[in-house]
């Protein structure tokens, strides 16, 4: 290619995805043309790596994948060194310990691994766990690995600010609630998408003024924030909170919005 190469990194839910699960034709025609130019297209979700999975595959991407917001970076051509965060097993056992009151259950992950304190098929759906080994009870009696993401059920949504106080006594841990669904995301501070997506740029020697963002939710912010053109989708969450300095895409996820983003960003490519 005669231009250098872009590194364009996308979330999926609300931003890549329409409401069938599924990838817009004239998205992905634009996507899969841009690849064949010789530009990067990366993945970065909150989802499970298993989740993603479909998508990399459906677009042929060779490049390393971001999970669970960061906290995992996944590369399948091993060209790349991959990437997991851990959290310390006694910090959640003792947290789940003090708001054993507040907490209906939690979900722990890591790759191959499910951990909850009792069984729920509604939770276990919601968290894409097909093929996933899954242990339930006391975590002080089966939690044997550091989890690489911590998901909590309050009793009531009542909780949530017991729960967010004694997770701000831990130094680098915050919690994040979600708008879409009744849980509660604990995450480091230290690592999130941005995290992971300068450690693909530098794999891949792309500079900044060559990285291009899409998202459409708060765990997306810091990452756009990182791009040279980061674009928060129209009528997302994002968008209605009005962050400064983040760029706005032609259309929403459901209107061929990163089609309409890149056709316009054309002259770059």
């Amino acid at each position: 290619m005669n231009k250098e190469p872009y590194l364009i990194a996308i979330d999926l839910d609300g931003t890549l995805i329409d409401d069938k699960k599924d990838i817009s034709p004239m998205t992905f025609k634009i996507l899969k043309e841009l690849i064949n130019k010789g530009h990067h297209i990366v993945l970065a979700s909150g989802r499970p790596y298993k989740a993603i999975l479909p998508y990399k595959e459906k677009l042929g991407l060779k490049t390393p994948t971001i999970a669970y917001n960061g906290a995992a970076i996944i590369d399948d051509d091993d060209t790349f060194a991959s990437f997991t965060y851990h959290y310390d097993r006694n910090v959640i056992i003792n947290i789940v310990h003090d708001l054993k009151d507040e907490i209906k259950n939690v979900l722990l992950e890591t790759l191959d691994e499910i951990w909850m304190l009792k069984e729920d098929k509604d939770i276990l759906k919601t968290f894409f766990h097909e093929g996933v080994k899954t242990h339930f009870g006391p975590l002080e009696k089966i939690l044997d690995k550091d989890p690489i993401t911590f998901i909590i059920e309050p009793n009531t949504p009542s909780y949530n600010d017991k729960i967010n106080r004694r997770i701000n006594e831990e130094k680098y841990l915050r919690c994040r609630f979600w708008s879409f669904l009744p849980f509660d995301e604990v995450y480091d501070v230290r690592v999130d998408k941005s995290f992971a997506l300068k450690k693909i740029a530098a794999h891949l020697k792309i500079k900044k003024d060559h990285i291009i963002a899409f998202g459409d939710m708060d765990n997306d912010l810091k990452m756009l924030k990182l791009a040279k053109y980061g674009f928060m989708m129209k009528d997302s969450d994002l968008a209605k909170a009005k962050p400064k300095d983040i760029l706005l895409s032609e259309e929403s996820y459901d209107k061929e919005g990163i089609y309409l983003t890149l056709k316009k960003l054309e002259h770059l490519f």
